[in-house]
Parts: C-alpha cells; sequence; structure tokens
C-alpha cells in the first residue's frame, strides 16, 4: 500500500522539474531574440550615424569645389585686367619714346621734299642725278618708318578735313563749289597705329564772291 502511494509522488515530482525546466528554456530563447534585436537596433544606428557623415563630408567637399572654381575665377579675371592694363601702359611708354625720333624723321623727309620742289624748278643749277639721290633717300626714310610702324595716308575725299589734314595755302576761287575742295596734295601724312604724328598737307580752295565794277 505504501508502495503504490509512492509511485505517483515520484511521477508527479518528476513532471514538476521537466515543466519547470521547460519554463526556463522558454525564459532563455525569449532573452535571446531580445537582445539579437538590440544588436541590429545598434548598428542601423552606426550605419546610418557613418552615411550622415559621408554627407557631411561630400557637401563640404561640394562647398570647397565652388569656392575654389569662384577664386579661381575672380583670379584669371585680375590676371586678364592686369595683362590688359599692363598692355595698354607698354602701348602708352613704346609711342612715347619712339614719338620724337618719328618726328625727327618725318622732318627730315619734308625737308627733303621741299628741296626737291625747289631743285625741280630751278633745272640749270639741278642735275637729274642729284634730283634722284635726294627722292631715294625720302624713300628711304619712308622705307625706315614703315618697318617701325608708321604708316603714311593720304585722305581719299578732295573735302578739306581739319582732324587729319593741315592747310599750307588757301587758293581763291570764284567758284562757291569749289570752296573747301582740295587744290593740291602737298605732303603725306604720317600715323602710328591709329595715332596721329603729322596731318597731311594740301592746298585748299577757298571761295572769294567777285567784286563787279
Amino acid at each position: 500500500m505504501e508502495d503504490s502511494q509512492l509511485l505517483p509522488n515520484d511521477t508527479s515530482q518528476q513532471y514538476r522539474e521537466h515543466a519547470g525546466s521547460s519554463n526556463n528554456m522558454g525564459h532563455d530563447t525569449s532573452v535571446d531574440s531580445v537582445a539579437g534585436s538590440a544588436d541590429i537596433l545598434a548598428s542601423m544606428e552606426e550605419v546610418k550615424q557613418r552615411m550622415q557623415g559621408l554627407l557631411g563630408e561630400m557637401e563640404n567637399l561640394r562647398q570647397d569645389f565652388e569656392t575654389k572654381v569662384k577664386y579661381d575665377e575672380s583670379k584669371q579675371y585680375l590676371i586678364d585686367t592686369l595683362h590688359r592694363e599692363l598692355q595698354v601702359y607698354r602701348e602708352g611708354i613704346h609711342f612715347r619714346i619712339l614719338r620724337p625720333i618719328f618726328l625727327d624723321l618725318i622732318t627730315m623727309y619734308d625737308d627733303l621734299g621741299k628741296l626737291l620742289d625747289n631743285m625741280s624748278r630751278d633745272s640749270i643749277t639741278s642735275s637729274n642725278i642729284t634730283l634722284q639721290n635726294l627722292a631715294s633717300f625720302q624713300d628711304t626714310i619712308e622705307e625706315i618708318l614703315r618697318r617701325n610702324g608708321v604708316q603714311t595716308f593720304a585722305m581719299p575725299e578732295n573735302v578739306f578735313l581739319a582732324s587729319r589734314q593741315r592747310i599750307q595755302k588757301l587758293v581763291p576761287t570764284s567758284d562757291p563749289v569749289m570752296d573747301k575742295q582740295i587744290s593740291r596734295r602737298v605732303r603725306k601724312g604720317f600715323e602710328y597705329e591709329g595715332k596721329l604724328l603729322r596731318p597731311e598737307t594740301v592746298e585748299v580752295y577757298k571761295y572769294t564772291p567777285t567784286t563787279d565794277r
């Protein structure tokens, strides 16, 4: 009788131990699952922070690039401006240095032209060889000037232009249509890179009404 009562008790004890063991196992599995989720969240947060850091660095690089581009553009503009100013300054200095030399050569050119005119009128005392030599010398001066950038010019219009021509002589005329027309071209004009050195020398008609007596 006593033996039959102990068996159920042992069985009940074993069942309780088994149930307790099963409960402990379920509890451990739940804890592991929660811990794994926390690790995943931590990893995702770390990735997010790294991505934000990369985006921040990319934005900084973009700003640095734009700043450098603006700096390069400003630097290039400054270089171009300084180059233009230096070029203008050099041209001005060059012209101021050469201008007196050019004017002296032009004066010599004009003196030879006047001498040729006078000697051509006096054919008795002037030989053809002398005239040719003087004319050749005058041409040489003109060529020297041309090689140094000085150009001769003669205005194509027949009407006197004060800004480019100089009157040597006024020729009276009774024809009003001929007033201020070119009578004779005496000397060529000279210019250097658009700058006037010496105007063209001309004789100009001047209208003079006739008086009836």
